[in-house]
């Protein structure tokens, strides 16, 4: 453990990356980054559909993938979480529940 995360003043996350700093030197400075292309997308449909992150991420890498495939191709969302199919049927994908 990071000695200075011991002491109480330092256990909000908005201190850690100048603790870590402090340990790693000020070249090893941390960075936070979006982790994928489509976390835009997946946040936009966390508001608009009420979905959980996980499954925001789901349904936005389909409409992704969707939006890169030829047009005539066939494609469906699978899943078997009611939230997330009622998304994928409001924004336009065929959607298939294994579990139905």
């Amino acid at each position: 453990m990071i000695p200075e995360l011991r002491s109480e003043k330092w256990y909000h996350r908005r201190n850690l990356p100048d603790v870590i700093a402090r340990q790693l030197g000020e070249e090893s400075r941390m960075e936070v980054t979006p982790a994928d292309r489509h976390m835009n997308a997946a946040a936009a449909l966390v508001w608009r559909h009420s979905l959980r992150g996980a499954d925001a991420v789901h349904l936005a890498t389909a409409l992704a993938v969707r939006e890169e495939m030829v047009e005539e191709t066939e494609f469906y969302f699978v899943s078997s979480d009611l939230s997330s199919n009622r998304a994928a049927q409001a924004e336009g994908l065929a959607v298939i529940d294994p579990a139905a």
